[in-house]
């Protein structure tokens, strides 16, 4: 059999800018940038990041029990993931929300920006519904995160 438990060492693998990361679950790690940035690593994903005061989900594809378990240990109050028939919604104060990887929630839990728009992704009857003025906002804060942070 295969273990998947990981190393600290394989899972902090092809990122920089860190300060410091400690583990705090099984695979999973609390990561501390150099710019301020904050995440919740779980393997090699980054499935909750909080940067300039935003909250970025990412599940990387794994919508998985675990996964889904490890988001709602670390989320701040006032989220959280639930599924309904397979499918993940994410609730806050600000409603329930059909979950997409690279959503990115302000502190009260309003629905910013989903990162995938950027690139063009359309998931079946994708819907969202945001303020216009925030979005062109945000999306200025999100490219500038990501050629620093993701983009190589």
């Amino acid at each position: 059999m295969i273990s998947t438990r990981r190393t600290k060492k394989d899972m902090l693998q092809d990122l920089t800018g860190i300060k410091s990361a400690r583990k705090i679950a099984n695979n999973t790690l609390q990561i501390d940038f150099e710019d301020g940035a904050q995440a919740i690593r779980l393997h090699l994903t980054n499935i909750i990041t909080w940067a300039q005061g935003n909250i970025i989900l990412n599940s990387g594809g794994w919508q998985t029990v675990t996964t889904k378990s490890r988001l709602n240990q670390f989320l701040p109050q006032g989220f959280y993931i639930h599924s309904e028939r397979g499918l993940w919604y994410v609730r806050t104060a600000q409603g329930d929300f059909k979950y997409y990887d690279g959503m990115i929630f302000n502190q009260q839990g309003a629905l910013l920006y989903n990162a995938l728009m950027e690139r063009g992704y359309r998931p079946f009857q994708y819907k969202l519904f945001i303020d216009m003025n925030l979005r062109d906002t945000f999306k200025r804060c999100l490219r500038a995160y990501l050629v620093k942070r993701l983009i190589k």
